[in-house]
């Protein structure tokens, strides 16, 4: 068994571990054996193991951190635990213990030397010339917050969790008479004969009474109703709005550089090579060579099977090396060559050959990158005094009006709006300030009231709620020629759902398309091959159409009701899919049916370890951390 976890690692390493080196496992459905209990710091505890609150909140920004480009930079913590993205976190932390657990009852482990293959062989790290590349790899890991320490752990951990999971799912195979079973659902196509009952089509009705008039006005009263309308005071205050205020004088610029005069320092810059030997004995060797005067590319192409470009580190900041190697690439002299370094990768030798000195930037070039940072943050603190001592006041019971005018707030007038912001001829409002919010305070706050002043990223905003004009029924003269229409189009909807529910009756009798299409004054057409999943703009069928077609057999019909007035579908005939002419799509049906009894495999593994080592979630440290209820 060990052999056969040992052999699926490898795979399972490439495939998934070095996915933007992010290990993201999904939610394993463990809720069904996870206990519910009480703590002051652990979020959860899994065994023996306890991870704290604060091991959860590193975990949770780390995921907040990879999705935010997805949504232009603007997600918030907030909004990622409203998606429940904190709850996804803590059960893969928590899949990731019990897999951990486990492969060290199993007694897993990995090695130096398999750590090292498998970090060269990530193209990830690896150069045009398909090497591992040194420099690539630390600012991978720089990308994605990974100290490289903290990497390797991770990985080693990784690989032996790869080799457990790698028994469970390694073997699942699906049968090929099961694969074309499913391919032969999926990529049948059927082609429908369509009978259109086009209410427009369909002759208008006697004039309605004004009592039936009455009564759709009233049954349809949703769409006659005219929305609830506010007027409302607005507070919003912003950083931007306060930078003017908080310009920082000469002498505190002048201060400011003078402390932080490291980040105005152009730091020192050194053209490294190295040499990255696999063993002690080579590494010596290496340093014996060198230190009679042996060339270095040479000796690294002799020794390594580095070639020049494989050597060059290129020019560097110390920052840009690991600890164990920065410190004795920045102690060397020009030309001057180190002893051997031993890391996780193996071992190093460097050799310096330019030196560029740290230079600092005059002030006069960066006094206006200075003033900027320092309005800033000067803004960012007034602000969040401001904001504090507002929300207190208004929370405490001073009105909003009271709050603006003694901290010098103008107050903007905004309505008459909807809920939805839009003005009284239906067109949207513009500039409304943090318009979600804005909007939730304003149509949860009574009339005369004011809202609480909350905290936004970059500023507080409350509400004063001056009217209110409630919903209401517009009056039937009013709207009376809307009604009019409206009650047109219903009846004439009616009578081709009539219409079509006669001649789908025609056609069970037998009666031909063509003369069912005459008699009723139908339109008549015939869909090209489609799907089972094809969308109404492929098809042009309602989607209940299409369903109730792959029920039926050749010259079965069926009909429903549209927004157009009604439509009637006869099967015309089946193509039937062959699972041996695509290769293509079968595979892909097979790599999906695998991927799902792998998964299957895999929640049932997750749910016994849960099982067999206990998973305690403290569910009010975490609630009280998030402030969620």
């Amino acid at each position: 068994m060990l052999e056969a976890l040992h052999h699926s690692s490898k795979s399972w390493v490439v495939r998934i571990l070095f996915a933007l080196l992010i290990i993201s496992f999904g939610a394993w459905g463990i809720g069904d054996v996870v206990r519910t209990v009480t703590s002051d710091s652990t979020a959860v505890e899994v065994g023996p193991v306890k991870i704290s609150i604060e091991e959860l909140v590193k975990e949770f920004d780390r995921e907040v951190g990879r999705l935010r480009p997805l949504f232009g930079g603007k997600l918030t913590s907030e909004q990622a635990r409203e998606m429940g993205l904190l709850d996804r976190t803590l059960d893969q932390m928590v899949a990731r213990t019990l897999y951990q657990l486990e492969a060290k009852r199993l007694g897993l482990s990995v090695g130096e030397k398999e750590l090292q293959l498998t970090i060269l062989g990530v193209p990830a790290f690896q150069g045009e010339d398909g090497k591992f590349n040194k420099a690539l790899f630390q600012g991978t890991l720089a990308d994605n917050n990974w100290s490289e320490s903290a990497f390797l752990n991770l990985l080693r951990s990784d690989i032996a969790r790869g080799q457990l999971l790698g028994s469970v799912t390694g073997t699942v195979h699906v049968p090929k008479v099961l694969s074309d079973l499913f391919y032969r659902f999926r990529f049948e196509r059927r082609v429908a004969d369509i009978l259109l009952a086009d209410a427009d089509a369909m002759p208008l009705p006697p004039a309605p009474k004004e009592t039936e008039l009455a009564e759709f006005h009233q049954a349809n009263a949703k769409k006659f109703t005219s929305p609830e309308i506010r007027s409302i005071q607005v507070m919003h205050m912003t950083q931007d709005a306060l930078t003017a205020e908080t310009k920082p004088s000469d002498a505190e610029i002048e201060e400011e550089y003078r402390v932080r005069i490291e980040d105005y320092t152009t730091p020192e810059k050194r053209i490294v090579l190295q040499m990255l030997l696999g063993d002690e004995d080579k590494a010596k060797a290496a340093a014996q060579q060198l230190s009679e005067g042996g060339d270095f590319a040479k000796i690294a192409k002799s020794l390594a099977n580095m070639d020049d470009q494989a050597i060059l580190l290129g020019r560097i900041e110390k920052r840009d090396l690991p600890g164990e190697l920065a410190g004795p690439a920045f102690a060397l002299e020009k030309d001057g060559v180190s002893a051997p370094i031993k890391s996780p990768l193996g071992w190093h030798i460097l050799k310096v050959t330019a030196i560029s000195p740290a230079s600092p930037k005059p002030l006069s070039e960066v006094k206006s990158q200075i003033a900027k940072d320092l309005a800033l943050a000067n803004a960012s603190k007034a602000l969040s005094s401001l904001s504090a001592q507002i929300v207190d006041e208004v929370a405490g019971g001073a009105r909003i009006e009271e709050a603006a005018q003694k901290y010098k707030i103008k107050l903007l007038r905004m309505g008459p709006m909807d809920a939805k912001g839009n003005d009284l001829a239906g067109k949207p409002l513009k500039n409304l300030p943090a318009a979600d919010k804005l909007l939730e305070l304003a149509f949860s706050t009574p009339e005369g009231a004011d809202s609480n002043v909350i905290e936004l990223d970059d500023g507080i905003l409350g509400v004063k709620v001056e009217k209110v004009v409630p919903a209401a029924l517009k009056p039937l003269s009013e709207v009376m020629t809307a009604v009019r229409a409206d009650w047109n189009d219903s009846q004439r909807r009616k009578t081709a759902e009539e219409r079509a529910a006669k001649g789908l009756e025609r056609l069970k009798a037998g009666a031909s398309l063509a003369s069912v299409a005459q008699e009723f004054g139908f339109k008549m057409k015939s869909t090209a091959p489609f799907l089972r999943d094809a969308p109404t703009s492929e098809t042009g069928l309602p989607s209940r159409l299409v369903a109730s077609l792959f029920k039926l057999k050749p010259g079965e019909s069926a009909m429903s009701p549209t927004p157009e007035g009604a439509m009637i579908v006869r099967l015309g005939r089946i193509v039937s899919a062959d699972p041996t002419g695509t290769a293509d799509n079968h595979s892909e049906i097979a790599q999906a049916l695998e991927q799902g009894l792998a998964g299957d495999l895999l929640d049932q593994f997750t749910n016994a370890l849960a099982a067999r080592y206990g998973v305690n979630k403290h569910s009010q440290t975490i609630n009280n951390y998030f402030n969620r209820p």
